[in-house]
């Protein structure tokens, strides 16, 4: 799982911690979304069921097919579902994902070796997907899935990744700018079962020991427990730490401008013992669910005699 555990709050006090100082830079405010490359061997994802309107489209082509049930995907490939559609896949034999209509994914990374072991990478660029990870992963594997603003890793467990961009076509019609990142956009997280933890990497500016303004790209995470879910939401949360950053900067300035580093170091102190409100863990009101994630519990707990959630709960919820 990425990341590393610091500080607790949200009752436990969760973990809010600037990871990683990844680089320093002019320009962009925008963090990047590439597609992550590996010359290990490739595994093979496989559509054990689908819905309506599911496509295709394989790693580095253009053109969509029709998906149909039984094929094989690798590295690279992408699927999109149409309105109400959905499809289902299995890997090794001991992890399904299920995608939720109108969604659009790429199956980044999808390799063994057997010295760095599995390496599962999923991009969800709009949409939703349910994801049940019934083997915890071996302590080199790696299972994580990407939002144009977060990213989310796992070991073993049971959990929904919502991605809504504000101003995405409600109708998925290709794959054309699916999933462009707007202001506003939003990524959800509600875990079931396990542990998740949530990364965001977000801009901040500050000054250098020159006085010159530079942007530099700091990664926030926190751990997403059983029955808990988590709003993320890049342009609130770069919001709250521009405005930490530039309070720290404001104080500590004197007739000379404040070191770099000396801020840096400064946001990272204050990081661990502010409640960030964009970083605020909630408890899982089940009544609250959608229908996707519901049925898809059920159908879960059906197959493994899962004990995930209260069943007597969903099956109330199904029938209001």
């Amino acid at each position: 799982m990425i990341g590393e555990r610091k500080f607790m709050y949200y009752q436990r006090r969760k973990s809010i911690s600037i990871l990683l100082v990844i680089a320093i830079i002019l320009t962009s405010l925008t963090a990047n979304f590439a597609v992550s490359a590996s010359d290990d061997q490739e595994r093979v994802a496989v559509i054990i069921d689908l819905s309506g309107d599911v496509r295709i489209s394989k790693s580095g082509g253009e053109k969509t097919f029709e998906a149909k049930k039984n094929t094989n995907l690798t590295h690279g490939d992408r699927i999109i579902t149409g309105r109400d559609s959905w499809a289902k896949l299995s890997l090794d034999g001991n992890k399904e994902i299920k995608i939720d209509e109108k969604s659009y994914i790429s199956l980044s990374e999808l390799t063994y070796d057997k010295e760095k072991g599995e390496k599962t990478g999923i991009k969800l660029f709009v949409g939703k997907l349910w994801t049940s990870i019934k083997k915890k992963l071996g302590k080199d594997d790696e299972f994580n899935i990407s939002t144009p603003n977060a990213v989310m890793g796992a070991r073993g467990t049971k959990f929904s990744v919502s991605y809504d961009a504000v101003g995405q076509p409600t109708d998925t019609t290709g794959f054309e700018g699916q999933g462009e990142k707007t202001n506003g956009s939003k990524s959800k997280l509600v875990v079931l079962e396990g542990v998740v933890q949530a990364v965001a990497t977000v801009p901040v500016n500050v000054k250098d020991e020159k006085g010159n303004l530079v942007t530099k790209q700091l990664t926030v995470a926190v751990e997403v427990e059983a029955n808990e879910e988590i709003d993320l939401i890049a342009e609130q949360l770069q919001k709250e730490l521009q405005e930490m950053a530039d309070k720290l900067q404001k104080e500590e300035e004197g007739e000379e401008p404040v070191s770099f580093e000396k801020i840096e170091k400064l946001l990272k102190e204050q990081i661990t013992k502010e409640d960030m409100d964009t970083m605020k863990v909630e408890k899982v009101e089940l009544e609250k669910l959608d229908a996707f994630t519901l049925q898809t519990v059920v159908e879960d707990m059906q197959q493994d005699n899962s004990n995930a959630v209260d069943k007597e709960l969903v099956e109330n919820r199904q029938k209001a």
